[in-house]
């Protein structure tokens, strides 16, 4: 168990005023994470590059974990709560494996369940990204419009792609089973009824292998059918037929998270 400190990071936002009343502004958000990787240098665990609190901000948008504050502000994990971790951790799935296919056991050793399975190269190692843990103990809702009384968003895209873990299952040989998948459901709501869902296919071990897939890159991925939100709530659906009771692979990676924002005040 790891004690780290709560505090909310915020990215500061520009508007354009409108008169002495007040003010109406019109952008696209792009939250990417940038500058929490100095929460991780501070208050995270630095083996695992990653850090969890109950929820922090960017810009007017908060992601949530189910994790607890202390009266003092600090926070006790074992790991095991869900919703939204900082990472930045990254460890290509390929660098598992020699060019025999088979697992390298020293880099087996360094795996996390935070690390994101970035083959495709397209993160530095110092941009910030978040994991998403789905357990049994979620937050009541994983994103929140924090400024949806006066004003709207609506999100248009956001960037996925698996954890070197899962990637891992999906290409040790002999592992993933037909009928292996994880898929990831996005739902909006806005005054308490839903607005809209999407669910996108991040891994699939099927009869036939030419027909598989496993995304080991970061994919945008049009959101835009759910409209204007106050809430939008990540799930996790997948199967795994080899994992052992201990290997927990339920977790997925999230990064630019894009959306307009219209605020009159």
């Amino acid at each position: 168990m790891k004690k780290i400190l709560f505090f909310a990071l915020t990215a500061f936002l520009a508007a354009s005023c409108l008169d002495d009343a007040g003010y109406e502004a019109n952008y696209t958000l792009v939250a990417n994470f940038d500058g929490a990787e100095k929460m991780i240098e501070e208050y995270g665990d630095t083996a695992d590059s990653t850090v969890a609190i109950p929820m922090f901000a960017f810009g007017p948008v908060g992601f949530y974990n189910s994790i607890e504050a202390e009266e003092d502000g600090t926070v006790i994990t074992d790991g095991k709560e869900g919703g939204w971790h900082i990472s930045q951790k990254r460890f290509p799935a390929d660098a598992l494996f020699d060019g025999n296919g088979d697992e390298i056991a020293e880099q087996i050793e360094k795996l996390t369940p935070y690390s994101v399975a970035d083959t495709a190269g397209k993160t530095t190692t110092v941009n910030s990204y978040l994991v998403f843990h789905k357990t049994e103990d979620m937050p009541e809702h994983d994103v929140e419009f924090l400024q949806s009384a006066y004003g709207t968003c609506s999100p248009s895209y956001v960037y996925l792609n698996n954890t070197t873990a899962v990637a891992r299952y999906f290409m040790t040989k002999g592992k993933a089973q037909e009928g292996d998948y994880l898929k990831v459901k996005v739902t909006g709501y806005m005054g308490g009824q839903e607005t809209s869902s999407k669910e996108f296919l991040l891994a699939e071990k099927t009869m036939d292998p030419s027909k598989d897939s496993l995304m080991l890159g970061w994919r945008a991925l049009d959101i835009s059918s759910l409209g204007s939100v106050q809430y939008v709530d990540f799930d996790i659906d997948a199967h795994f037929a080899s994992a052992g009771p201990d290997e927990d692979l339920n977790w997925f990676c999230m990064d630019n998270f894009i959306a307009s924002v219209h605020i009159k005040q």
